[in-house]
């Protein structure tokens, strides 16, 4: 008998009154307009500071991703997978696939991104790769979802939506 399995993200948000800190599932959390992440984005561009982008990214989801997987009890590869597109698309990012994913590294598909329809909406195309918080969500993501260190890997924009390209792509690399 073929049993079918879905998997949910649980989701508990609160305001606190006095301090107006927003939280997602007791995690702190700002989740910003277009408008202030492409700015934050050229920012970091301006000054050469994109990886700080990717290293901030990197820890917040990985660190979010162990704790849920760790309070909900989920070990399963798919399930560990399923977690963390929901989590990235609860948090307004966009809508991330993963391809594959093992030891040695995996690739990422976004078909949506907040942050390059933005960039897009307020520059048009770009040059070149700009979505740092994905790559770092990436490779804090495959770190999670196969219990390793933050750290274990890198992630790199290898097609991305602000050069025109349909999608954008990041190849997951073991560091």
């Amino acid at each position: 008998m073929i049993e079918e399995r879905t998997t949910s993200l649980e989701v508990t948000t609160k305001v606190e009154p006095r301090t107006c800190r927003h939280y997602v599932n007791d995690i702190p959390m700002v989740v910003h307009c277009h408008h202030y992440s492409t700015l934050y984005t050229q920012l970091a561009i301006d000054t050469g500071e994109t990886e700080l982008l990717a290293e901030v990214s990197e820890e917040m989801f990985h660190d979010l991703l162990v704790r849920y997987y760790t309070e909900h009890s989920i070990d399963a590869i798919d399930d560990r997978v399923r977690i963390a597109t929901l989590y990235f698309a609860a948090m307004g990012l966009g809508k991330m696939d993963v391809t594959y994913l093992a030891e040695y590294g995996g690739k990422v598909i976004l078909t949506r991104s907040h942050l390059d329809r933005g960039w897009m909406r307020k520059w048009g195309t770009f040059d070149r790769p700009i979505n740092y918080v994905t790559a770092g969500c990436c490779a804090g993501m495959a770190a999670a979802i196969l219990e390793m260190p933050r750290g274990s890997f890198r992630a790199e924009e290898i097609l991305s939506m602000v050069k025109g390209d349909p999608h954008s792509e990041f190849k997951i690399i073991r560091r």
